[in-house]
């Protein structure tokens, strides 16, 4: 819709007649014979012959009633669907305060507009037949304003004269810009108010009556309401209308039949509309709507906390789906995250309308498998026992992989490496923990002869001068040999000693790459060769070794 101004002049009374609209650019062919001016009657009737009209373009051919314009009459009643009248004035007499359509020829084409809508009787006269090329100068393509003003005089008598001007360059298209096709350019019309307002509009080949238009919207807001929470919306209307309504399905309205009013939507409503209702001359019902989105307030747990557990070393995925904003305590604002820490996590979600805190709880389930032996190494049979252990229904025990019953004890009665393997499960959790412990098993050792030695089976490398190193007191001359291993079957020590009677024999002094070695039980094995008659020994055994 473009606005521009319009010139009246010689109005020398304002109850003769208002010039209203003009349908400058017409529909049908030849287009200029069924061009149109739209005006309103004061308050006392008027002779159609009084009535004289200066057009932009072309001479006034007078004005003729006859039976082509009769006819022409009640073709466009025919096509008139709402309770508009088209008349010819009767005797030439235009009734007081009646609207008047001027057609520009007699010749007029009754189908090459439309006349749906019509509330009101309008009154018609027309120009006797012989103009052809037009009463008004439309749109052209360069068009320049400075050289664009049209001017329409029309007359009633020596004392009602009214003079308005439009600029062809500010008339519009069917799109609402300017210019295009001929058919796009079709139906350009102004419109003018008393205090000398031209609006340009486009309604198509239509003919250029009052329409009665409603349209409603919000104030200061897009239609988006809390719970709770109420609107100000406002109706415009232009036209003559009756019995005003607002009406909703889902809520209240302060002024029910007010033109400006507060709506308050029902508790726990959804997005629904709400309608503003009027009638028009023929009864008929013309209405607008509005979407009224509600916005919940967002819902959370209300203070239950979900919970996960998961295993040492794992990750956990918290999910929270919402259609409000979120924000995790860790500062995500995703709506999935990984956490491997033990805690509570907290999401908030929020919208226009408030907030809540929905809370998680992530456990860690540390499970160990833990568990002692009475030896780790030994002549078969070899007797170990379990020490220090809770039995636990959901734990599994293996020996070189193959799964056996927990026992407090087992027998190895053949030489060889055995793994006592211990997997701790957690049955809620499915969590596990695995320990794997090494015996080593020797063929039958023989029997130590205490006349030669005596080995000690725990010893302190603490640095106390006190059972510092692992060793024994000889008696005779021998050489000994001696292979030190780790539970898992690893040499910490090996070395040829060379001894006289009556000398400690240094085996070890607890150090493994010039530290001190870990806590725990160590294997043996000793070969004594005696220098006098070559006579060997064998012994194999295990040590403690305590910090």
């Amino acid at each position: 819709m473009i606005t521009g101004l319009i010139s009246i002049s010689n109005f020398s009374n304002a109850q003769c007649f208002q010039i209203e609209s003009i349908l400058v650019d017409a529909c049908g062919s030849p287009e200029g014979e069924n061009e149109m001016v739209r005006m309103k009657v004061g308050n006392q009737n008027m002779n159609v012959n009084s009535l004289s009209i200066s057009w932009p373009n072309n001479n006034f051919q007078g004005f003729c009633s006859n039976s082509q314009t009769g006819s022409k009459v009640a073709q466009m009643n025919a096509t008139v669907l709402t309770c508009g009248y088209f008349v010819e004035p009767e005797f030439g007499v235009i009734p007081a305060n009646s609207d008047v359509l001027i057609i520009t020829s007699e010749d007029f084409d009754p189908s090459s507009h439309n006349y749906n809508g019509l509330q009101d009787t309008l009154v018609v006269i027309f120009q006797c037949g012989g103009n052809t090329q037009g009463h008004f100068a439309n749109w052209t393509n360069s068009c320049d304003p400075l050289a664009g003003d049209r001017t329409l005089v029309i007359s009633s008598g020596s004392s009602c004269t009214q003079t308005v001007t439009y600029n062809r360059c500010s008339l519009v298209n069917q799109m609402g810009g300017t210019g295009g096709s001929s058919a796009e350019r079709d139906g350009a019309k102004v419109d003018f108010d008393v205090n000398g307002q031209a609006t340009y509009t486009n309604e198509g080949c239509t003919i250029p009556y009052d329409p009665l238009l409603v349209e409603i919207d919000f104030l200061g807001s897009n239609g988006e309401i809390c719970s709770a929470g109420n609107l100000e919306v406002s109706a415009s209307i232009v036209g003559v209308y009756s019995n005003p309504v607002w009406e909703s399905q889902s809520g209240s309205f302060s002024n029910q039949n007010g033109l400006l009013t507060i709506y308050s939507p029902d508790v726990n409503s959804t997005d629904h509309y709400i309608y503003f209702n009027i009638e028009n001359g023929c009864g008929d019902i013309i209405s607008d709507s509005l979407l009224i989105e509600v916005i919940a307030q967002p819902i959370c747990s209300n203070g239950i906390v979900a919970s996960h557990k998961i295993c040492v070393g794992d990750s956990v995925e918290l999910n929270y789906v919402s259609e409000n904003n979120i924000l995790w305590n860790t500062g995500s604002n995703e709506e999935s995250i990984f956490v491997s820490k033990e805690g509570y996590y907290t999401v908030t979600a929020s919208n226009n309308c408030g907030s809540c805190i929905d809370s998680f709880y992530v456990e860690i389930v540390e499970v160990d498998a833990n568990f002692d032996l009475s030896t780790y190494y030994g002549p078969a049979p070899l007797v170990v026992e379990v020490e220090n252990y809770v039995y636990n229904g959901n734990d599994n025990w293996f020996v070189n992989n193959s799964g056996v019953p927990y026992e407090s004890s087992f027998l190895f009665d053949s030489e060889g490496t055995y793994d006592i393997e211990l997997e701790k499960m957690d049955g809620e959790s499915g969590c596990s923990d695995i320990l794997i412990q090494t015996v080593i098993v020797e063929g039958v050792s023989p029997q130590l002869n205490p006349e030669i030695f005596e080995i000690p089976n725990v010893f302190t490398p603490n640095q106390d001068g006190e059972n510092d190193v692992f060793g024994f007191t000889i008696q005779n001359d021998y050489t000994v040999e001696v292979v030190i291993l780790n539970r898992w079957g690893n040499i910490v020590k090996e070395a040829d000693i060379d001894v006289n009677a009556g000398s400690f024999v240094k085996l070890w002094d607890g150090s493994v790459n010039n530290s001190i070695a870990n806590d725990g039980v160590y294997f043996y094995k000793l070969k004594v060769t005696s220098k006098i008659g070559s006579q060997v020994q064998d012994f194999q055994g295990y040590v403690h070794l305590f910090h």
